[in-house]
Formats: structure tokens, sequence, C-alpha cells
């Protein structure tokens, strides 16, 4: 691809056994490199081995952007790169959250070249991926547990993380543009499914949106962005570990902890869960933060803060999917982007159903949804993920008001 820099694997290796041996203040060597990426990657992702003196060899990942246009001097560094964005979420992990276990520790890092080596988690550990498509119903929700719990512990440990996050963008990227808040360019494309699709926009409902984007209150938290099933590792000792932080940024806790219930937005690996496995899994999400966030244990807070998160989740995906999937359908990943949308529609629907709260929005969803499944006769929800295939899936509870 063109749009990639001349930066090698050797270039990397280099860059990161010196960006080693400056943070630990003495030579350090690497060895036994294997690349784990693909060529047409964004980033160089690597495993080897960091050998310091007589101490043990110790297991590293290597990765470095081979983007054309990275620039740590430019105004917008951060939102222009992701791995502005996973530095300054790393680093804020390891100064204010040490020893945390739901993601990998920060080693070094060359900001001008784009490297950062973190401690390697496990060779050959498996992904979320794995039990959801191939594992039995039990697996797949054990595992799910532990991804929820693991998300829990990244927001509880960030809490209020705006400022802190802001002063560390500001000292590794001086002349990088401090971002707003996360999420406001839903505010800047949320008419774009009105404008293809009719309907009155309710202009207070949308408000009192962008209000939850802007000003998340207790909610406030460093947010993974993408967590994706793939991006989340399996340990062996039961853990979910939290990678890929490219689109970490303070935001909403509700926008990563709506995934399950949304059907992975961002992810190729979308898959809905049974109810009440999805109720299970919130509740675990819940009582985890509920000492940091005392809001997350009542039902009606909680309901009614998912249900806001969730319209913004609608209005967000419509406008990147809806035009495309108009002129024509087409598969992304395991599900077609048409099949995206209704699912969106309908969770979205009935989560303000639920919780009482966006009629107008609610409403508006509703025209969108009929003049769509119209359209669309043959198009089918998106299915529960493999491991759950056998169970009876409740599809008439997410149909309801609809």
């Amino acid at each position: 691809m063109t749009d990639f820099r001349p930066f090698t694997l050797d270039d990397a290796v280099a860059v990161a056994a010196a960006a080693l041996s400056h943070a630990a203040a003495e030579a350090v060597r690497i060895d036994s490199v294997l690349s784990l990426g693909k060529d047409q990657r964004r980033n160089l992702i690597l495993r080897a081995r960091a050998v310091r003196g007589e101490t043990k060899p110790r297991s590293i990942i290597i990765k470095a952007t081979r983007a054309a246009d990275y620039d740590a001097g430019a105004v917008n560094a951060y939102e222009a790169s992701g791995f502005v964005k996973e530095w300054a979420a790393t680093s804020y992990l390891m100064r204010h959250a040490s020893g945390h276990p739901f993601t990998p520790n920060l080693l070094a890092h060359d900001l001008k070249q784009g490297v950062l080596v973190y401690d390697d988690v496990g060779d050959g550990l498996p992904s979320l991926v794995a039990p959801l498509l191939h594992g039995t119903a039990h697996e797949a929700e054990q595992a799910l547990i532990a991804y929820a719990e693991a998300l829990a512990a990244l927001h509880r440990a960030t809490i209020g993380c705006r400022d802190v996050h802001s002063a560390i963008l500001r000292e590794g990227f001086p002349s990088a543009a401090i971002p707003p808040p996360a999420h406001l360019w839903i505010e800047d494309v949320a008419r774009v499914p009105h404008e293809l699709l009719g309907g009155e926009f309710p202009e207070d409902e949308a408000n009192l949106i962008w209000q939850h984007l802007r000003q998340p209150g207790c909610w406030q938290v460093l947010a993974h962005g993408d967590p994706c099933p793939d991006n989340v590792l399996l340990a062996a000792d039961g853990r979910a570990v939290l990678i890929d932080f490219e689109f970490a940024r303070p935001s909403h806790a509700l926008f990563d902890a709506a995934y399950w219930r949304m059907g992975f937005p961002t992810c190729w690996c979308a898959g809905t869960v049974p109810a009440d496995v999805g109720r299970r899994i919130d509740q675990v999400y819940r009582a985890a933060i509920a000492d940091r966030v005392p809001e997350a244990a009542d039902d009606e807070e909680f309901r009614r803060e998912s249900a806001i998160i969730d319209a913004a989740w609608l209005l967000g995906n419509l406008a990147w999917l809806l035009e495309g999937a108009l002129a024509e359908d087409g598969t992304w990943g395991r599900a077609t982007k048409r099949s995206r949308i209704v699912t969106y529609l309908e969770h979205a629907i009935r989560s303000a159903e639920e919780a009482n709260v966006l009629p107008r929005v609610c409403k508006l969803a509703k025209s969108w949804h009929k003049d769509l499944r119209c359209r669309w006769s043959n198009t089918a929800l998106l299915s529960d993920f493999p491991a759950f295939a056998g169970l009876q899936s409740d599809r008439k509870e997410a149909r309801v008001g609809i």
C-alpha cells in the first residue's frame, strides 16, 4: 500500500531496543523476532525477547505505526493518529492504575519514531472470538463475564480521568490540540439518517443526548472505544485482557458497556447474545463499578443512561452505514450492513421504551424501522453467536413495541 512510510521490521526492532535501553538505563538487546501482523496492516506487530544483562529474557510485543502521515509534532496528532491515542491511554494506565491486570504494561516508547513496547501477556492466547464462534454456551458466557469485568476494571481505574489524560497528552505531544469530549462527532452527523429517511427530528431530545456526551458526570472514564472480540485476549487464569487502545479516550463508560447489547457495533465479529445472558453480563459490569459509580446499582438510572447512550450509538451507526446500505447491501464480517442496521434500530427502540425516555427519538426510530423493513423485506436480524445457537433465543422480547 502506498500510504505506508518506509519503516521496516529491522527499524522497529532497533528503535524498540534503544527505547528499552533508555528506560532500563542499561543496554537491552532484542532477539527471536516474529512478525504477528499482515503486510497490509497499518501497524507492525512483533513478538520478541528483550535481553538485559544476566536477567531472564523477557517476552515483549513491539507495535510500530506505519502510517505515512504520522507526525508527532502535528497539531492534529491526537485526532489523526491511533498511535497517539494508544500511547496516551496506556501511559495514563501505567501511571495511575499501576499493577492493573486488564491491559498489557507499557514498557517503553519512542514517540518521534512511532514505536511502543509492551509486556507480552502470553503466546497463543485465544481472543474472545474463539468461545463466541466455536465454544459452548457456558464457555462463551464465562468469557463474556470476564470481558465485562475487564471493562469495569478499566472504567473504575479511570473515573474522572479527562484532565490528567490531557496533561499526559500535552507532555508527550506538546503541539497536539487537546481533544474535545469524545463522540461529539455523533452530534455532527446525527441528522444524516433523518436527511435520508425523513421524519421529524426531535431537537430537544437530541440536545439531551448531546448533553450526556459532553458531560458524562460520574460515567466519565477512559473508554477503550473499540472493545471488539478480537481486541480481548483470554488468559489461562480466566482473566480477559484488553489490547489495541487506538480508539481510547476520555468518554462515557456505557459506550463500551453497550457492546454486548448492541451486537458489537464496530466489529467484524458481529452477533447477539440471548436476552438473559445479556442481563447477567450487565449485572456483572454494574456490580463491579457500583462502589465508584453508585448510579450503576440503580436499575432505573442504569436503564435510563444506557438508553440515552444506545440512542447515540444508533444515530452514529446509521450515519456511518445507512447511505451505502440504501444503495446496496454488503457483507461486513459475519453480517450484512442491513442486518446490523435493523438490529440497532430494534435494540435502541426497546431500550428507550424500557427506560421510558426519549419518546420522540423512539417514535422516529420506529418510523425508520418500518420504512426499512418494507424496503428490505428479506433482511434478517443479527443472529446469536454460534455458541448460543442451541439455546432458545427470545426474539419476541427484542421486538416489543415495534
